[in-house]
């Protein structure tokens, strides 16, 4: 459940299949530096996810994204990750930030 306004951090998933329940969930996709190095990554495209869509991220390329609730009113989605979030503690590999413009 997402509430409104609810932004997470910029991370690299594991692989992962998102189905949205009800409401909008955006995804903010970032490109990594050309020599794929630093924690810094520039906006690249958006991906809106209304209710009823599936999406899936897969780990050949970096997952680079961050998801928020894209709408005024509480969203609901499902995550399936493909790791083991008890043993990892979660799904993220690696966090970054935005790169200044």
């Amino acid at each position: 459940m997402w509430g409104a306004g609810q932004v997470m951090p910029i991370d690299d998933v594991a692989w992962c299949v998102v189905g949205v329940y009800e409401g909008r969930e955006r995804e903010i996709i970032y490109a990594a530096q050309a020599d794929g190095s630093g924690d810094e990554v520039c906006e690249a495209a958006v991906r809106e996810c209304e209710a009823g869509e599936v999406v899936w991220l897969v780990p050949e390329r970096p997952n680079i994204h961050r998801v928020e609730n894209g709408g005024s009113s509480t969203a609901i989605s499902i995550h399936v990750y493909g790791t083991d979030i008890a043993g990892a503690g979660n799904s993220i590999r690696r966090e970054y930030r935005e790169a200044s413009r």
